[in-house]
């Protein structure tokens, strides 16, 4: 993998407490102290985290729904990453607390069987909830949405969803080891030597000097040869890692407010899904379909006076609509728009 100085992270710290450690392998937690932002499950703290149904004791006939699930994966229950209609059902039903919350990113989930006995499976992913969130484009690619179900990457889930949340699971940060010990100086100069110029997307970052990487192409940190090093701002940077680093949202607006500032955004679909956090693409895809033409991607409105008062996700100024993450955006900044939330469009589908 890559790297950038690891003194001018542009995210926020993640502390790992007790509760995290707790839920790695599931644990019964109140149904009331679940929040759920634009679909996604998420409790204490904004920690996102996955349901399940733990117990798997139940027989029919011989064969237990443990050792079902064992021999089969695809006959356990079922792994929930949204609030989707079958968790709707459960609670309607009384039977939501059956399920534990879970953070768990490697895809095998604690079940147990008759007599206490229990294993690690791979459980296959609820189909609801990807049809729910489009995730990756499912809800009308029926071949698609089954291949995601059996193989689903729980690590590439959190990532995506990465921005919209405070805390992520535990194990998800990358051990930043093996750079050399004159690693910030080699960078600190290149950058310099750049103008502090995204050598991708052409931003200038000059004003926004933590918000500049350096990366190893070759994914080896220590080899600081000329030819290995590129310049990049921290959304090229994250995308080299196949999105797989961390940016926060804040960082992601900031950048796009820049390339906007500087004229380096040009339009049409596929640069608006490119520049656009990666939280909104399912209903960014949805949009796109109903005949939307691509948005503004980091639009700012102003005041008379020419002050930002508000940054959107994603803008269609001539429709005055919008998209945003911010659930506590003030409305009134935004007087005749209407307003997309974070997950408003997936679910009114």
């Amino acid at each position: 993998m890559g790297s950038y100085p690891p003194i001018e992270l542009p995210v926020e710290s993640i502390p790992f407490g007790p509760v995290d450690i707790e839920i790695e392998s599931g644990i019964k937690i109140d149904p009331s102290k679940y929040r759920v932002t634009g679909g996604l499950l998420s409790t204490y703290e904004g920690r996102h985290v996955v349901l399940y149904i733990k117990d798997h004791s139940y027989v029919r006939g011989n064969i237990s729904n443990f050792d079902s699930a064992i021999e089969n994966p695809n006959k356990g229950n079922k792994v929930h990453v949204a609030f989707c209609r079958t968790l709707e059902e459960m609670v309607n039903s009384n039977r939501f607390e059956r399920y534990v919350a879970c953070n768990r990113i490697t895809g095998e989930f604690t079940i147990q069987g008759p007599g206490g006995q229990s294993a690690d499976v791979a459980l296959h992913v609820c189909k609801n909830c990807l049809s729910l969130l489009n995730y990756q484009g499912v809800r009308d690619d029926y071949h698609l949405r089954n291949k995601l179900a059996a193989k689903f990457d729980y690590k590439e889930f959190f990532k995506t969803y990465s921005s919209s949340f405070k805390h992520m699971p535990k194990g998800m940060a990358d051990d930043d080891v093996g750079y050399s010990a004159d690693w910030d100086e080699i960078s600190r100069k290149l950058r310099e030597k750049e103008n502090y110029v995204c050598s991708d997307c052409q931003v200038n970052l000059i004003q926004h000097k933590n918000l500049c990487h350096v990366h190893h192409i070759n994914g080896v940190k220590n080899d600081n040869s000329p030819n290995n090093l590129e310049v990049l701002c921290a959304d090229c940077h994250r995308k080299r890692h196949g999105s797989s680093m961390y940016v926060s949202h804040k960082d992601i607006q900031t950048i796009n407010r820049l390339r906007n500032q500087q004229a380096l955004i040009h339009g049409g679909w596929k640069e608006a899904l490119e520049l656009a956090d990666p939280a909104i693409h399912g209903e960014l895809l949805l949009l796109e379909k109903q005949g939307y033409d691509a948005p503004e991607i980091g639009y700012d409105v102003t005041g008379n006076d020419g002050v930002v008062l508000v940054e959107l996700e994603a803008a269609w100024p001539d429709r005055r609509e919008c998209l945003v993450m911010d659930e506590e955006l003030d409305h009134s900044l935004l007087p005749g728009w209407k307003v997309w939330h974070f997950g408003d469009v997936a679910q009114q589908q």
